[in-house]
């Protein structure tokens, strides 16, 4: 469980998720269920869910998006 989730309206999803592996959290035990999420960060979590092997990148679409990123 993280720690600024036990009141939130979606700490069951959120544990849920969690527990599978799909998300985490950060490094101070807290979740953030407010904070803004990068599109690397979503697109792992939909790699995640979707039980899909990441590919190595040959290139980005996305000028602000190097090769290496995640």
């Amino acid at each position: 469980a993280f720690s600024d989730t036990q009141q939130y309206w979606a700490q069951p999803a959120i544990d849920r998720v969690s527990s599978q592996a799909i998300i985490g959290g950060y490094p101070d035990g807290t979740f953030r269920p407010e904070g803004a999420i990068t599109r690397a960060e979503f697109s792992s979590i939909l790699m995640k869910a979707a039980r899909l092997s990441p590919q190595p990148a040959q290139s980005s679409p996305f000028m602000d998006v190097p090769t290496t990123h995640w």
